[in-house]
């Protein structure tokens, strides 16, 4: 899913970060584009790192959850194959991140695969300039700073209900495949209602602070793609609903492959 904003050359690409070997294989129908593009511009440094936000550094993960709750995740934990010795010091929704990603990976479904890396190494190759919005930390900070509730919430289903928590991941991989924008905006209204906090950060608080830089590259009207995920780019506060509201800039999808 590709956007043209305004009559400008500057189009978002709505990527999904994780899919299978095979998933990402419609992005042949943005050649054309991807060509004439200068510059690539991403949410953060896909090669950098998020450092040790993650890790507690005076506590650990045993001393912060329900000894219950703990032995749940202690055990899916084992099955993901995980290095048990990052287990104690990862934070709530740093365990609950990696309980979800590896049971992606069980399934085929990889970072490696998603969009967003499948273009950030092609832009490399082709000796592309890559920028990106955001300080690496930036992210998971929305992850580090939610409620202590949301957080347990959060890590509960990973640990508790990962068939459910992995078939969202399959209805989110489906809708974009579709471009069912109506399913993705559902998505994107069943997050904010489930971890308001978390999701108000990751979603509207950083499509607000990436709208300068958004505008900067239409008013240059150089060929420009910025590469965020999808659910950036859905609903109401969306960057898209966003740039209309605040800039009177309108979007049009042009490529739904």
């Amino acid at each position: 899913m590709i956007w043209q904003l305004g009559n400008s050359q500057t189009y978002i690409l709505g990527s999904v970060h994780a899919l299978q070997e095979d998933g990402n294989k419609h992005l042949d129908a943005i050649d054309e584009i991807y060509e004439k593009a200068n510059r690539l511009i991403f949410e953060s440094d896909l090669d950098g790192d998020s450092g040790p936000i993650r890790y507690y550094e005076n506590s650990s993960l045993a001393r912060e959850i329900s000894k219950k709750l703990f032995k749940d995740v202690k055990n899916e934990w084992r099955k993901c194959g995980i290095p048990y010795n990052e287990l104690n010091q990862s934070k709530i929704w740093f365990a609950a991140l990696l309980l979800n990603i590896y049971t992606g990976a069980k399934k085929g479904v990889l970072p490696e695969y998603g969009i967003d890396r499948t273009m950030w190494d092609r832009a490399k190759n082709d000796g592309k300039i890559i920028e990106w919005l955001e300080d690496q930390t930036a992210g998971v900070s929305c992850f580090d700073s939610s409620p202590k509730g949301e957080q347990i919430e959060y890590l509960a289903r990973a640990a508790r209900s990962k068939k459910d928590e992995f078939e969202k991941v399959e209805h989110i991989i489906e809708s974009w495949q579709s471009s069912n924008t109506n399913a993705l905006e559902t998505v994107v209204q069943e997050h904010l209602v489930e971890y308001p906090k978390m999701y108000g950060c990751l979603l509207v608080e950083r499509n607000k602070a990436w709208l300068n830089k958004i505008k900067e590259a239409i008013d240059n009207n150089e060929c420009t793609i910025f590469v965020l995920g999808v659910l950036h780019c859905i609903g109401e506060e969306s960057v898209l609903d966003l740039l209309l509201k605040n800039h009177s800039i309108t979007s049009e999808l042009i490529s739904s492959k």
